[in-house]
C-alpha cells in the first residue's frame, strides 16, 4: 500500500474513533442508536440543501431572474424529495441490521476508507470558499443584473450548504459504521428530564368536592 493511501486509511481509523465515542455517549446517555444518529446527520443535508435553494429563489426572484429561480427552487424541491426517502432506506437497513443482530449474536464488522477523510477535507475547503466570499467587498455586476454583492452571497450559502450536505453525509457514514447495539426501552437523559418536568409542574390531587382557590 501507498503511503498516502495508508495515511488515509491510519486518519480514517482515527476519526472513526471518535465518531464511536459520539455514539457510544448518545447511546448511554439519550438511548439514541447509530442509526438513530444517522438519520440526525441525514436531515442536516436536507435542511442544508432546502434552505440554501429556498434563499437562492428567493434572490433570483428579486432581481428577475428565472433560471437562478428555477435551479434553486429545484434543488430544494429535490432535497426534500429525496429526504424521506434517505429515512425509509435507513430504518429497513436497520430493522435488518437487527434481525441479523438477533440471529447470530454477532454485529457486522466496521469498514475503513479512505474516501471519507478526503471528502471531510472537501467540506473545509467549502467553508474556506464561503468565508472568502463572505469577506469580499465587490463593486458592479457580474452576471447580468445581479449586483457582484449578491452573487458572493449566495455563492457562499451555496459554500455553506455544499460544506454542511458533505459533512453530514460523512457523519452518517461514519455513525452507520459503529457496532449495533441493540434498542433501549428507555432514552436515558430525556427521561430523566422528562421526570423532572413532570415533578416540578405536577398538579395535586383534590379531593372529591374540593374547590380550587
Amino acid at each position: 500500500m501507498d503511503p498516502v493511501s495508508s495515511a488515509l486509511l491510519s486518519l480514517d481509523h482515527h476519526v472513526n474513533a471518535v465518531y464511536a465515542k459520539l455514539t457510544d455517549k448518545a447511546y448511554e446517555h439519550v438511548g439514541f442508536g447509530k442509526y438513530d444518529l444517522a438519520k440526525i446527520a441525514g436531515a442536516g443535508t436536507t435542511i442544508s440543501i432546502v434552505i440554501s435553494g429556498l434563499y437562492g429563489a428567493s434572490t433570483g426572484s428579486a432581481v428577475g431572474s428565472y433560471a437562478l429561480t428555477a435551479f434553486n427552487a429545484g434543488l430544494s424541491l429535490a432535497g426534500a424529495y429525496f429526504h424521506p426517502q434517505i429515512q425509509k432506506r435507513l430504518e429497513q437497513e436497520e430493522a435488518s441490521e437487527l434481525e441479523q443482530l438477533a440471529s447470530t449474536q454477532a454485529a457486522e464488522k466496521q469498514s475503513y476508507s479512505r474516501w471519507r477523510p478526503i471528502l471531510l477535507f472537501v467540506a473545509q475547503v467549502a467553508y474556506g470558499i464561503a468565508v472568502q466570499c463572505f469577506g469580499s467587498s465587490p463593486e458592479g455586476e457580474w452576471i447580468t443584473s445581479l449586483p457582484a454583492e449578491q452573487v458572493l452571497d449566495i455563492g457562499g450559502i451555496s459554500a455553506v450548504a455544499a460544506g454542511n450536505s458533505i459533512l453530514s453525509v460523512v457523519s452518517m457514514k461514519y455513525f452507520l459504521n459503529q457496532t449495533m447495539k441493540p434498542p433501549r426501552a428507555d432514552k436515558g437523559i430525556l427521561k430523566r428530564i422528562g421526570a423532572v418536568l413532570n415533578k416540578r409542574i405536577a398538579i395535586p390531587k383534590l379531593k372529591p368536592g374540593t374547590v380550587m382557590p
